[in-house]
């Protein structure tokens, strides 16, 4: 069974990192992807060269320098691996003039590393975690046989694996926007090994920065069953109505790119006429407006509003993140429900789309370039800032002190030689701060 009998027949069709890949327009996708990556490696590089300068520091204690030694030899063989990875998608060809024609479009963060962690969770380290979260979820399920499964936000897919062991339906399909995850899922999965490089957080001893894990699927699926993967922005939405008899949810609902009203109506749209919606995970809207901030008795109600009847539910505590090489370990309370679709929704899809979600959240002038800039600076403020900043960096050579630097900023700019150290040392501190973005986190 292939993802394509799922699909709307007028969507583009394409692959990424060897992941079949949906979108409406696939260049602009695609670049995106590589001017992502394009950033990460850019921003490991910096990294790299942050840490070199630190092991060049007069240090308090020898094993810090060979610490820091271990950490970038270890960052350096990832942005390697990652490179090598990553190829595909060019991103050294990329053109900065036709990206920023999809400036307003991109997901802040980087795309690619975002669920980076949960790689090794589900196919390293993990087993007792999700285990945890698989016998929550067989509590809430009942005689289900569903011949189709659609998982969203699928990520490192462990999860969803699990549910199709458990269920054995002819196919299960992964969904996610990220194709770095769903590249690994299907390498392991297909019963490859995987050598990534994990940085824990807290480490627990000082051998453990960073942690080279081979990561691996133990169990085969039984003959006559499968599992496919597929790279989409469920913003563009591009599954048939009624095509599925379960969807799964795991730990998506509340960090979806859509509202929930929304989302929630299109699991209504997919599902066939019975179809069971399995939701696992946290409810963490985390949102400034906090009409959107939802309880769980809130998603319960707003599920029955969506035309589902409630089967079973679970809100129990399960072991997060308690990877054995970190002294930072969580235990979070998980959502879990099984819902059954009773009727349809008498709404349109493009209803529930927000085909132009970067128009909605950007000002007119980014996504349309003749538009008058219509933005409130503290113009005078900010032109002395800059010229203040563009003649230190003029002024930046090795063989100068911030003294050397304050004397001669403090008289051109009429200011304090005090106030033109502290000037300097700040602006020195951010851009040096800057470099040490860590990309992976």
């Amino acid at each position: 069974m292939f993802y394509k009998n799922f699909v709307k027949k007028d969507i583009n069709h394409d692959e990424i990192l060897s992941i079949p890949f949906i979108a409406q327009d696939i260049h602009k996708s695609k670049l995106i992807l590589a001017f992502d990556a394009f950033e990460l490696l850019l921003g490991l590089e910096n990294q790299i060269q942050d840490i070199s300068d630190q092991i060049k520091m007069p240090l308090d204690l020898k094993m810090t320098g060979l610490r820091l030694k271990k950490i970038r030899d270890s960052l350096e063989g990832h942005k390697r691996e990652l490179s090598k990875i990553l190829a595909p998608l060019k991103y050294r060809d990329v053109k900065m003039t036709e990206f920023n024609q999809y400036l307003s479009q991109k997901r802040s963060g980087h795309i690619l590393m975002n669920g980076y962690s949960h790689v090794f969770r589900d196919w390293g380290w993990g087993e007792e975690e999700i285990q945890a979260s698989v016998a929550i979820a067989k509590s809430v399920l009942g005689n289900e046989q569903p011949k189709h499964i659609l998982t969203l936000g699928a990520g490192a897919s462990r999860f969803p694996y699990e549910i199709h062991r458990l269920l054995n339906p002819e196919y299960s399909l992964c969904v996610d926007v990220n194709p770095f995850l769903l590249y690994c899922a299907s390498e392991v999965i297909n019963g490859n090994k995987l050598k990534l490089m994990e940085f824990p957080i807290t480490p627990k001893d000082i051998n453990l920065f960073a942690v080279t894990s081979e990561l691996k699927c133990s169990t085969k699926l039984k003959d006559g069953t499968s599992i496919g993967f597929l790279v989409h922005d469920l913003l563009e939405w591009g599954f048939l109505s009624a095509s599925f008899d379960m969807i799964i949810t795991p730990w998506f609902i509340d960090v979806a790119p859509l509202p929930p009203r929304n989302l929630f109506a299109l699991i209504n749209k997919t599902l066939k006429k019975g179809g069971i919606w399995l939701n696992q995970g946290s409810v963490g809207f985390v949102n400034r407006f906090l009409a959107n901030y939802l309880s769980k008795e809130e998603v319960a109600s707003l599920v029955e509003k969506s035309g589902f009847k409630f089967l079973n539910s679970e809100y129990k505590p399960v072991p997060y993140f308690q990877n054995p090489s970190s002294g930072h370990w969580r235990t979070e309370h998980v959502y879990c429900f099984a819902a059954k679709k009773e009727k349809e929704l008498e709404v349109k899809e493009t209803d529930l789309l927000p085909q132009n979600i970067g128009k909605q959240m950007l000002p007119a002038w980014v996504h349309d370039t003749t538009k008058p800039i219509e933005l409130s600076l503290p113009k005078d403020q900010m032109a002395a800032s800059f010229k203040f900043s563009e003649r230190l960096l003029s002024l930046l050579t090795p063989d100068k002190s911030v003294a050397d630097l304050s004397r001669v900023l403090a008289n051109e700019f009429e200011i304090q030689a005090a106030q033109a150290e502290y000037l300097i040392l700040n602006t020195l501190l951010q851009w040096a701060d800057a470099r040490r973005y860590n990309p992976l986190q």
